[in-house]
């Protein structure tokens, strides 16, 4: 009968367990976020002392963005950072707001490029890159750009920015916080490309960190109480 008991017990005690593990996902994006093990950068660093504060057992996994968001919006338990907090966004996540201040996101060509991306009206004629599901991708699809006409979809930055340096796509929309952070990934230097129009300033574009609805509430009470003691202590 003890050793029922003892089962019983265990078994509880796995499935609590169980719910207070929190999956972290996000997508390569330095400085901030870096793809390294253990996974690091600036605001990583940020998040991982809020979870501590919060006592979770938690680990975090680098995915492509379309990916990490598509896990934030239909699996429980799941926090992803870093996140635009938009309207459209709004009621699928639980907030934590902000992590990081905001950045720039501007427009880029080839300096050799003679198109035209000063404006929306002349980047409709050419071709942009843009990462599958992130905030540049959904606002010029809200500004009537349309995907295989003037959109070129990819799964991360880095694939955006190699069909630049090839040719392969006319701009592509970068923060320009992490500019130089990217291209010496791949060899080149900032001097190469030229600054278009801004998409996003840092008004609109601050870090967050985002819950998925159906995270446990003990786990989003967590986050939360340890969010506003981070929080309190960056004043």
């Amino acid at each position: 009968m003890n050793y029922f008991l003892v089962l019983l017990i265990f078994f509880q005690f796995s499935c609590v367990a169980r719910a207070q593990q929190l999956e972290v996902v996000t997508d390569h994006w330095p400085p901030f976020i870096r793809d390294t093990r253990p996974v690091s950068g600036s605001v990583t660093e940020k998040v991982r002392q809020i979870l501590t504060y919060a006592g979770l057992d938690y680990h975090i996994k680098i995915y492509p963005w379309a990916r990490s968001y598509h896990l934030g919006m239909t699996k429980p338990n799941v926090l992803i950072y870093s996140i635009f907090r938009t309207k459209a966004r709004e009621p699928y996540f639980h907030w934590f707001c902000p992590v990081n201040e905001g950045v720039t996101i501007n427009l880029y060509k080839l300096r050799d490029n003679s198109r035209n991306i000063d404006s929306l009206a002349a980047a409709r004629e050419v071709l942009i890159g843009v990462m599958r599901d992130d905030h540049n991708h959904s606002y010029l699809v809200q500004q009537g750009f349309i995907e295989g006409v003037n959109l070129d979809i990819s799964a991360d930055e880095q694939i955006n920015l190699r069909k630049l340096f090839n040719g392969r796509v006319d701009a592509v929309g970068l923060a320009e916080e992490s500019l130089s952070h990217r291209l010496a990934i791949l060899g080149y230097s900032p001097e190469q490309v030229v600054k278009g129009i801004t998409l996003h300033t840092p008004a609109v574009t601050k870090h967050c960190m985002a819950l998925s609805l159906g995270t446990d509430p003990v786990i989003v009470d967590k986050v939360g109480s340890a969010f506003h003691r981070w929080l309190s202590e960056q004043e």
